[in-house]
């Protein structure tokens, strides 16, 4: 019996210590998800500037370099405007990032962000286009720095209240 009650305590600990883990996880998960699309848009910028090749080309050639969310946004972008004739750039870019946006933990300002890009996407010259992406790229900055600094308390936080409910629930239920 006192087997059992051992086992069944370890058992809840390491379940709620995992859930926690998790838990805390979305905070590093949401500062790299970031920090890839700033990347992915650095590549982008790139490719545009000095590539000189249509905008599908470019974001298919931004987004072979580095895996990950900002590569996934690139290549449906292009996929999109690849496939649908008469689809604008603008149209492209935000069906891709609402597709992708479900798959990440990106927060709702974040999408706002990008979103924001898709006003002069395929809209303007070459000029004003790269200035959008680098104001773009400003902002996402900022809010690396706010999930770096989210993550750095967060993380543990959450860590620590995993293993302590986990615990709780243990003395609660002797």
């Amino acid at each position: 019996m006192l087997q059992g009650l051992f086992l069944g305590s370890l058992l809840v600990i390491g379940s709620a210590s995992v859930l926690g883990w998790q838990l805390g996880d979305r905070y590093r998960k949401r500062r790299q998800q970031l920090e890839d699309i700033r990347l992915a848009l650095q590549v982008l910028i790139t490719e545009i500037e000095y590539g000189q090749v249509p905008l599908p080309e470019a974001l298919q050639q931004a987004a072979k370099v580095r895996p990950g969310i900002g590569s996934k946004v690139l290549f449906k972008t292009a996929d999109i405007l690849l496939e649908k004739t008469g689809q604008t750039p603008r149209d492209a870019w935000k069906e891709a990032l609402n597709q992708e946006a479900t798959n990440t933990v990106l927060h709702t300002e974040d999408i706002d962000i990008l979103l924001g890009l898709s006003v002069s996407l395929g809209a303007s010259n070459t000029k004003d286009q790269l200035r959008y992406f680098k104001l773009t790229i400003q902002r996402l900055e900022r809010m690396i720095e706010e999930a770096s600094m989210a993550e750095a308390s967060g993380v543990r936080l959450f860590r620590y209240l995993g293993v302590l409910g986990g615990i709780l629930l243990v003395l609660l239920s002797i």
